[in-house]
């Protein structure tokens, strides 16, 4: 592992730390658990693994177990601690190194950690205008010069999901969540066990929750819509299992969420039924200002 890149991960877990503890506490001071984090990540990078692992541990048991903190500052405390252990174990996960042959390289994908590795330290976000469906096989051949798969949040949804569901665990738990507000759409790999646990390009976020709808309340409190998809591991077919309309009133805007017509123009081609189950999630006013957009991607409904 060289230098460049353990300074990278470095930088990208001390950026993503404080976006994930001023989300679940503010900006001002948090007490033990922002100790517990920046112990952690301030840690020499030789320093044995045990111990790393064990205060990120802490950090896990505190948010699953304190009495004190609702579902919404457990789940932000677990994705911190969840985000360091992931990437922190890049270091030493060599069969997520390279890039052998597609296959071989989806056999090694074979955890929730493994997939969380992979959307912290070997993805490259990348918003992709347009209706080309990106299968996983064409993601993994598209790699940056750093040896990252490109691609944006349906891609790195999809890819994670190929890898889960070639094993017996995730083959029947694993899923593709698509959800949307009034202005924007997003995707993300999910797998429900015990709780749902999503993993993307927010990376690997566990929800303390088995309802899909407060999932994806996470990224839409007014949410809209959301639609559920198995993925064929090995033919990447698509198949619809869920369609909730909310009905809410719904906006949210985020860099790494796709334009709602481009998230329709993309889904269309495996989903002839996606943008009318939008269309009808969304006022009438929305839905002319949509419709008029639409048009001018050659897309009319």
């Amino acid at each position: 592992m060289s230098k460049f890149i353990k300074v990278k991960l470095l930088i990208r877990s001390m950026t993503s730390l404080d976006c994930y503890l001023n989300r679940a506490f503010g900006k001002g001071p948090i007490g033990i658990f922002k100790k517990i984090a920046i112990k952690t990540i301030s840690r020499r990078f030789n320093t044995p693994q045990e111990d790393i692992l064990c205060d990120l541990l802490e950090i896990y048991e505190i948010a699953k177990n304190s009495s004190i903190a609702d579902r919404k500052t457990q789940r932000d405390l677990s994705a911190i601690s969840n985000f360091l252990w992931d990437g922190i174990s890049y270091l030493w996960r060599k069969s997520l190194w390279g890039t052998p042959e597609f296959n071989k390289f989806m056999d090694v994908i074979d955890s929730p950690s493994k997939a969380g590795t992979i959307s912290v330290m070997r993805w490259d976000y990348q918003y992709d205008e347009g209706d080309y469906w990106q299968t996983p096989k064409e993601t993994y051949e598209r790699i940056n010069a750093l040896n990252q798969f490109q691609g944006d949040c349906d891609d790195i949804a999809r890819f994670l999901l190929c890898g889960l569901g070639r094993h017996e665990e995730y083959s029947n738990n694993s899923y593709m969540y698509v959800m949307w507000g009034n202005e924007t759409g997003h995707a993300t790999c999910a797998i429900e066990d015990q709780t749902i646990t999503t993993i993307g390009t927010f990376h690997r976020i566990e929800h303390f929750t088995k309802n899909r709808i407060k999932v994806a309340e996470y990224w839409y409190p007014n949410l809209k819509g959301i639609i559920v998809y198995t993925q064929d591991p090995y033919t990447f077919e698509l198949r619809r299992v869920q369609f909730v309309d909310v009905g809410a009133p719904g906006f949210a805007e985020n860099p790494n969420f796709k334009s709602l017509e481009d998230l329709i123009a993309k889904m269309q081609h495996i989903d002839e039924n996606f943008a009318r189950d939008v269309l009808k999630t969304l006022s009438d006013e929305v839905v002319e200002s949509l419709q008029e957009r639409l048009r001018k991607k050659g897309i009319n409904i």
